[in-house]
């Protein structure tokens, strides 16, 4: 069971009305309060427990999933745990590499980072991002 991250409470002060959201992973109420579109993508693996057994094999499957929210016209996609976030974020240079292809302007954001983001907070976490947050 992946971990699951630690959510701010919400003083909702940015809706994201104009945006969608893919998610990836179980999304806490606070996060579905925003009045985005939302698009569930969690029905493919993240490779994460691949790694280490056949790094390819966990770059291509995650490939699979990023890529899928990317085409779908996602201004992000939103994830719940650690391991995602690593395999989408962390090892998205290698999964452009895999499927030839860039991901630009596109970025990954953790559910805390998201309701930060809502409450008008920029959470340090931003810096850590291999995809970088534009919003």
């Amino acid at each position: 069971m992946p971990e699951i991250l630690k959510i701010p409470e919400l003083n909702l002060k940015y809706d994201f009305k104009d945006f969608t959201i893919a998610t990836y992973g179980e999304i806490p109420p606070q996060a579905k309060e925003l009045k985005a579109k939302f698009m569930k993508f969690d029905g493919l693996p993240n490779g994460f427990e691949m790694l280490g057994f056949n790094d390819i094999l966990a770059y291509k499957i995650a490939t699979q999933t990023l890529f899928c929210a990317f085409d779908s016209g996602a201004d992000f996609l939103l994830v719940n745990d650690e391991k995602s976030f690593y395999m989408f974020d962390t090892l998205s240079k290698k999964c452009e590499k895999i499927i030839g292809r860039s991901l630009e302007n596109f970025y990954v954001l953790r559910v805390g980072e998201l309701i930060s983001l809502a409450n008008a907070e920029a959470p340090k976490s931003l810096k850590e991002h291999r995809l970088k947050v534009r919003i």
